[in-house]
């Protein structure tokens, strides 16, 4: 029979680093809509009401 080769070590060998590499900055927070800026590299400077809704 042959082995099919694969990675074989789940998703987290892939993704998972040091668990304590994690600090503050990872962390969620609440924000209030108002306090949101658009990015540096945003094209759009103008939205459509209508087609946000």
């Amino acid at each position: 029979m042959v082995k099919l080769k694969g990675l074989g070590r789940g998703l987290d060998s892939l993704l998972a680093g040091d668990d304590s590499a994690s600090g503050d900055g990872d962390a969620l927070k609440m924000l209030k809509v108002g306090q949101l800026q658009p990015g540096k590299y945003q094209p759009r400077t103008q939205m459509d009401e209508e087609s946000l809704a």
